[in-house]
């Protein structure tokens, strides 16, 4: 009798187990799909705010490339009256628009004038000839590129388009320079710095070029392959 109870006994006890740890299993499965939902929440509104500023500019370096003045200056990079009307220009939209820099460049990647051409890290005289936004915009199309500035040391986002003598007129291959837009995504960064989870912002080549976790940035989720690496040393 006295074994039968204490069977019965035990039986209740793994029975009381069991809907315990059915209770904690259902209950950290629910605890984790709704962090994953919260999660993807946030991604998307990350995502979306990422994609609204940079769709913000897009059209900048666009514009700019139709001033008649930009492809004056391409024509004539030794006359100072032209040079410094383009200076004066590049600035005031600069400040306007609120980018990082606005940069002409010739036929070979140099800076013939900037917004910044007053400032201590001026661009004027600077090459960008390696830099794939000034290769794909000199070939005719849009360039765009993520990068840390090899002048300033900054990180940003840049946007280039071909300037033509007559455009839209003048067929891919005959521009005369390229303009260039640097937009800075630091403000991202100070926004992230408040949220408990991690975010990072990664590119084509698996590195990490933004994130609210200092230790990670410019570090890659896998290892390089020498391909990567010699495509990222080629940028600068």
């Amino acid at each position: 009798m006295l074994l039968s109870q204490r069977v019965k006994t035990a039986a209740a006890l793994l029975l009381a187990l069991a809907v315990v740890l059915g209770a904690y299993l259902l209950g950290l499965n629910l605890a984790r799909q709704a962090t994953h939902e919260a999660s993807a929440r946030q991604l998307q509104l990350i995502s979306l705010d990422v994609e609204s500023i940079l769709e913000r500019y897009e059209t900048l370096p666009y514009a700019l490339s139709f001033l008649t003045e930009m492809a004056q200056a391409l024509a004539q990079p030794q006359n100072p009256l032209a040079i410094a009307h383009v200076n004066a220009v590049l600035k005031s939209v600069q400040q306007q628009a609120k980018v990082a820099s606005i940069y002409l460049m010739d036929a070979s990647g140099k800076t013939i004038a900037t917004s910044n051409w007053d400032g201590p890290q001026s661009y004027i005289g600077k090459n960008f000839g390696f830099r794939p936004y000034f290769k794909d915009a000199f070939a005719g199309s849009e360039g765009r590129f993520y990068g840390i500035g090899s002048t300033t040391a900054e990180p940003g986002y840049f946007i280039a388009q071909p300037v033509y003598a007559k455009r839209p007129l003048e067929p891919a291959g005959n521009a005369l320079g390229v303009i260039a837009v640097k937009i800075s995504l630091n403000g991202f960064v100070r926004a992230w710095e408040r949220l408990e989870d991690p975010v990072a912002l990664v590119d084509n080549w698996g590195v990490i070029f933004l994130s609210n976790r200092p230790a990670w940035q410019y570090h890659s989720v896998t290892p390089l392959t020498p391909v990567a690496q010699q495509a990222i040393a080629s940028t600068q």
